[in-house]
């Protein structure tokens, strides 16, 4: 985990961690927001998340994002993309920050 300014930047692995994963058919999937125009939601198999970590920086959600339990999201070539998240996790994650 890595600061700067007011965001809060998460390895992919601390990313990976703290997200609320659930059984899709028998594929480990994570629930998504995508912002736009209108919020879409879906749930994305763990390969594609692991995916758009490889490629894209992980932070930290504001207050709006946390309150609908989507505590991680970042930005891609198609706009703001929010991950469901495990609250307890997520807290435990903020208080080992240095």
């Amino acid at each position: 985990m890595r600061r700067d300014g007011e965001r809060t930047y998460l390895t992919a692995d601390e990313a990976l961690g703290v997200m609320a994963w659930q059984d899709d058919n028998g594929c480990e999937a994570v629930h998504t927001f995508r912002g736009g125009f209108a919020i879409i939601g879906c749930d994305w198999p763990r390969r594609d998340v692991e995916e758009w970590l490889a490629k894209n920086e992980a932070q930290l959600t504001g207050p709006m994002a946390r309150r609908m339990k989507h505590g991680v999201g970042g930005i891609d070539g198609h706009g703001l993309i929010t991950f469901a998240t495990d609250e307890d996790r997520l807290v435990a994650l903020k208080r080992e920050a240095p």
